[in-house]
């Protein structure tokens, strides 16, 4: 039996945690594309193992073992440091164990870290997860006396889960997973988002699918806009945002995360409250895939830029101020086609709707969907009409609807 340490109305002082970013590697990893555009069977995500390795007795590293089936269970792949970077007591380099398990963890869609043991490498690894935006399912034995540091961090997905048997962890670890990481039950699987660069046809695919919402939920979805033009101030404070050159760039990526943080609580946390379902023309990953090609003055800055999004997003999370889509459908073209699309309809653009901006963006819209395979679904529009477009969504909305027990059977919502 599984119980839950009660520490997360305690998390306060999360925003005074400081690493240095520059340091963190920003390579993404091809693991777990969950992708329209190519054939063939989608490779399995990776889920990362963190537990003590030093202070461990052998007997307790078969616990890692039972983590693996669980990852296994849930349908993700496992990295598991003592076995799949090299034994404890094999002589290895210790910056190839840092490199090593780094580089693996910044593949990771998950960590399972496993906290009944102190341990400092647990400890860099959470962190590190943090500033990935990696989201961290922490486990330990009942009656573990876990560091208030690491129950209080606002890397964890929930708060900690613990086993009174070793036996359990395999269902606790697949039933987690499944759970704290795909977001069943959780209220933002009833936020879904239409996501893409400008010119991609998002408005056309939002026009149509509140009827196809509501007829398999029974619940008509409230359509939001993001940013949110149409409310004060932020329909004034449009032309500033999107003309205005002379405001600091990260001054301009914090001012659109307040809008957003705004429509959250105005417009979108209330619906979910009552029980309703939204449906976004965006949401934050556009706010991710935007502001990070504004924020990197080179190319090779977007995966910085990035990280420094996804820690404030994750704070403002854990204290409930914004909530991710539990469904991002990304809508993908190829970015001079998309760019020709966006002159035919507006001839005076704004300065996201260059050429070389699109195109950036259209390569951090692709980060993210590496980053976060187990929520974004990438549609390549390239070749397709619009009705096929729309029929792979329409298959994607009712998939994800299903799988959290929304769409009603005889009348009643499953």
């Amino acid at each position: 039996m599984q119980t839950r340490d009660g520490d997360k109305d305690r998390r306060i002082n999360k925003c005074l945690l400081v690493a240095d970013a520059a340091s963190i590697r920003t390579d993404a990893g091809s693991v777990g594309h969950n992708s329209y555009s190519c054939a063939g069977p989608k490779p399995r995500s990776l889920v990362y193992i963190a537990g003590g390795l030093t202070g461990a007795k052998r007997a307790f590293l078969a616990r890692y073992g039972l983590i693996r089936e669980g990852c296994n269970a849930a349908g993700f792949d496992s990295y598991l440091p003592h076995e799949d970077t090299g034994p404890r007591e094999a002589e290895i380099d210790p910056a190839r164990v840092l490199e090593s398990n780094l580089s693996a963890l910044n593949r990771a869609v998950a960590i399972v870290a496993e906290l009944t043991l102190q341990s400092h490498g647990v400890g860099i690894e959470i962190q590190h997860a943090f500033f990935r935006g990696i989201p961290v399912i922490g486990i330990a034995k009942d009656g573990a006396d876990v560091s208030r540091m690491v129950r209080s961090h606002p890397a964890l997905s929930g708060d900690i889960l613990r086993y009174k048997k070793e036996q359990s962890i395999v269902s606790l670890v697949r039933d987690a997973l499944m759970t704290e990481l795909k977001g069943r039950s959780k209220v933002r699987s009833r936020i879904i988002a239409i996501e893409g660069p400008d010119g991609v046809g998002k408005s056309t695919l939002i026009q149509q699918l509140p009827q196809d919402i509501e007829r398999l939920t029974g619940i008509a979805p409230t359509v939001v806009t993001d940013p949110p033009w149409t409310l004060p101030p932020w329909k004034e404070l449009g032309d500033v945002f999107r003309h205005d050159k002379g405001l600091s760039r990260k001054a301009e990526a914090l001012l659109y995360l307040t809008a957003r943080v705004d429509n959250y609580h105005r417009n979108i946390k209330p619906i979910l409250e009552n029980g309703g379902i939204v449906l976004a023309d965006r949401w934050v990953d556009s706010w991710l895939a935007y502001q990070s090609v504004r924020l990197a003055t080179k190319k090779e800055e977007m995966g910085k830029s990035l990280q420094f999004l996804l820690a404030l997003e994750m704070l403002l999370e854990a204290f409930e101020d914004i909530d991710l889509a539990g469904l991002s459908v990304l809508l993908m073209g190829q970015p001079d086609k998309l760019f020709e699309r966006v002159v035919a309809v507006r001839p005076e653009r704004d300065k996201y709707e260059t050429k070389e901006n699109i195109a950036a963006v259209c390569e951090a819209y692709d980060l993210l969907h590496t980053r976060f395979p187990q929520r974004i679904v990438r549609i390549e529009t390239t070749g397709r009409t619009q009705s096929d477009v729309l029929e792979m969504t329409r298959g994607i909305v009712e998939d994800h609807l299903r799988y959290h027990g929304l769409v009603r059977s005889s009348g009643v919502a499953s």
